[in-house]
């Protein structure tokens, strides 16, 4: 089975609902638009070729002719607006995968540098952005490395204060011991019974 490029799949053609979705009911406006001007003018000139006819017979022949180009009509609007979806998607799928990589990024967790689909619109976006996520994340590893390297002298500094805390408070501790509280007389008589033996 052959792998396919991730930037060539097509998973959802809606993703910018707002902006698609204006767009496809501005074109179902303008296509009802057409549908009305096209009826009233063949019943226009279904009338003004005869007008001794009765409206009756006018709006008959008016449908008669309506119905011969109605259902190529009504088969056409729906492919073109899956045609528009798709095209809309070209233009709208860049800046949704944009604004997610650019969250992602904010929030530090841009793992992989953006790509579009080969047939999309605005490419150029995407090199532009990775310049940019790429000196950003630079900058980023500089400053935790420049913190580190200042945290980690403090941090000794801080460890060897408190041994040379430590080893002044043993010093002070010894210095104010009496020497002859080091001296054990029981063991002294003890020693001494044990030489007189």
């Amino acid at each position: 089975m052959s792998s396919v490029s991730p930037a060539k799949l097509r998973q959802q053609y809606l993703v910018e609902y707002d902006v698609q979705m204006a767009l496809l009911s501005r074109m179902f406006f303008y296509a009802l638009g057409g549908t009305i001007y096209f009826v009233v003018m063949i019943v226009c000139s279904q009338w003004l070729s005869d007008p001794e006819r009765p409206l009756g017979d006018v709006l008959i022949q008016s449908v008669s002719d309506t119905a011969c180009w109605l259902p190529g009509f009504l088969l056409f609007t729906p492919l073109a607006a899956i045609d528009l979806l798709k095209t809309t998607n070209r233009a709208a799928g860049p800046i949704h995968r944009l604004r997610r990589e650019m969250k992602s990024l904010i929030q530090n967790n841009s793992d992989r540098p953006l790509q579009f689909r080969d047939e999309d619109y605005w490419t150029d976006l995407a090199v532009s952005f990775n310049q940019i996520r790429g000196e950003l994340l630079f900058l980023r590893r500089q400053v935790s490395e420049a913190q580190r390297a200042t945290e980690a002298p403090a941090a000794g500094e801080d460890h060897a204060g408190a041994i040379v805390s430590a080893g002044c408070i043993e010093a002070s501790d010894w210095s104010e011991i009496e020497p002859s509280s080091l001296f054990d007389p029981t063991l002294a008589v003890a020693g001494k019974s044990m030489g007189e033996r």
